[in-house]
């Protein structure tokens, strides 16, 4: 009996120990659990529409996509103006350069009567640059093509304005030497 009572006992305590590491196992892995669960709510950010976890640093809740981050700028916002101020950028210099140039040659092609019609596109298309810039700059003010757009203009204007001072003064000088009695 002996022998029979030591198997019993060794069994006994064989399962009690297992029972035991098993019980252990499970309180670990509860720990680990509460402990993960504790982590996630204290570092997430909840969403003030919707209430769900996000992880920490994002900027739109991964469930309805609402902004967690006060000012945060959809990104296709963003490009789709960046884009629609390029393309105000493009449509200005195409006017402030090709109209005159468009201008010159419909108005070199036209007969005489005509050209005095034209002689406006020139200055019109200049203007029309002008104003779509300016409304590109005022809607869209950190366009950097628009910005580049507007300092050519702002240069342009200012030499052309520069040399017609210069034109006006050698014409002053010039026609004072000269017989302007056929002149009107």
């Amino acid at each position: 009996m002996n022998n029979n009572e030591s198997q019993n006992n060794s069994i006994t305590t064989t399962e009690t120990g297992i029972q035991n590491i098993e019980a252990q196992n499970t309180n670990v892995q509860a720990t680990e659990q509460t402990s993960v669960t504790n982590e996630t709510s204290i570092n997430s950010i909840k969403c003030p529409n919707c209430g769900g976890e996000n992880i920490p640093g994002s900027h739109y809740c991964v469930k309805c996509g609402n902004p967690l981050v006060p000012g945060a700028v959809n990104d296709e916002e963003e490009n789709s103006e960046e884009k629609i101020g390029n393309i105000l950028g493009i449509i200005s210099l195409v006017l402030y350069f090709g109209g005159p140039i468009l201008g010159t040659i419909i108005s070199s092609l036209l007969p005489e009567s005509l050209r005095v019609y034209f002689s406006s596109v020139e200055g019109m298309s200049n203007l029309a640059a002008l104003i779509i810039m300016i409304v590109g700059r005022v809607k869209y003010p950190s366009n950097k093509l628009l910005k580049t757009v507007m300092w050519i203009m702002i240069y342009m204007y200012a030499i052309g304005i520069i040399l017609f001072i210069l034109f006006i003064i050698w014409c002053t000088v010039t026609c004072s030497s000269y017989d302007t009695s056929g002149c009107g």
